[in-house]
């Protein structure tokens, strides 16, 4: 703490402080920090504690200064301890051992904060609902009833699950978790995931991110039914060919945007990096001359060695043109307004 005193010392007309840092408990000390942030406007931070704080080590952040004057909330979850406020919304991941403790009210902090959880296990103790969450990531075999004793579901807008058949635990979607916009998958999806929901039609989600590596052609054909008004799609794969990802285009009527993540480029497109226009057209009922940009990169994360975009306009663009860009691993094909 007494760095920290003697750092924040020579700043004396510093008004926005945010750190993120790993630390002693001395650091925990509210009285202490009263003084260091008496004059700034903004405090955001989140320090990460090498032991376990007790419940009473956050009485000196309950103080007037804290939570009338200035404003300023603390929460303590998983061995951190961090600011809270409405600017930068919080996301936390649970654990079978997790547990918290705030300076406020729970339901204050409930509903104004805690904007994205992570289920990494099923904690042992219970958790207070979350009410206010829009982000839901689920990492573990988890029932619903358990679900939604954590968080309310109708807040939810983008929901992430490893395997498709996790999603049976929400149908029907209109009902359960209504707001929904966005999905992600994170396992690769199967023929026989997909029958599983017979008829079912997620019409409510306009962004699907998957893993393919296995019978693309006909698994599309199957999702093409599930989501039928898919705007932004984006899956990985072992390759995938230009007639599959025409097909998908042609496929989600309403897509403007596909983002394909390939481990090696298939035979089609090795002999030629950049496909010739006409040639996609003329295998396309949606692609027009002027109406879509198309792109492929070269990516530094080795677990996905390239990347496939294609932005479909609305409407036809004006003019077009072609440009071809070569930068370290990057290679580029452009078609721009």
């Amino acid at each position: 703490m007494e760095l920290m005193e003697q750092f924040l010392s020579n700043l004396p007309d510093l008004k926005h402080l945010e750190l993120n840092l790993h630390v002693l408990n001395d650091l925990i000390d509210g009285k202490r920090w009263e003084i260091l942030a008496n004059c700034l406007k903004t405090f955001r931070f989140k320090f990460y504690v090498q032991s376990t704080l007790n419940l009473n080590d956050l009485d000196s952040f309950r103080t007037s200064f804290w939570l009338e004057e200035k404003h300023w909330y603390i929460d303590y979850w998983n061995n951190c301890i961090f600011s809270l406020n409405q600017s930068s919304p919080i996301d936390i991941d649970i654990y079978q051992s997790s547990f918290n403790w705030f300076t406020q009210s729970e339901d204050t902090i409930n509903n104004m904060y805690i904007n994205q959880i992570t289920i990494q296990e099923i904690p042992i103790k219970n958790i207070n609902c979350f009410t206010h969450v829009k982000i839901l990531d689920i990492k573990c075999s988890i029932s619903r009833e358990m679900i939604l004793s954590m968080v309310d579901l109708k807040q939810i807008e983008h929901l992430s699950v490893l395997k498709m058949t996790d999603l049976l635990n929400f149908l029907p979607f209109e009902f359960t978790i209504p707001n929904v916009y966005a999905l992600t998958i994170k396992q690769s999806v199967t023929f026989s995931m997909i029958q599983q929901f017979r008829s079912y039609q997620f019409e409510q989600i306009r962004k699907l991110n998957i893993d393919l590596n296995f019978d693309e052609d006909v698994i599309f054909k199957l999702l093409f039914y599930r989501f039928p008004n898919i705007e932004y799609f984006t899956y990985q794969s072992l390759t995938c060919s230009k007639d599959i990802m025409i097909h998908l285009i042609d496929g989600f009527p309403c897509l403007l945007n596909a983002s394909i993540f390939i481990y090696r480029l298939p035979k089609d497109m090795k002999s030629n990096f950049y496909p010739n226009q006409h040639t996609i057209i003329e295998n396309s009922h949606r692609l027009k001359k002027n109406n879509f940009t198309y792109r492929i990169r070269k990516c530094l994360d080795i677990q996905k060695s390239f990347s496939i975009d294609w932005w479909i306009a609305p409407q036809p663009l004006y003019s077009t043109l072609v440009v071809h860009l070569r930068s370290g691993l990057h290679y580029i094909l452009y078609q721009v307004k």
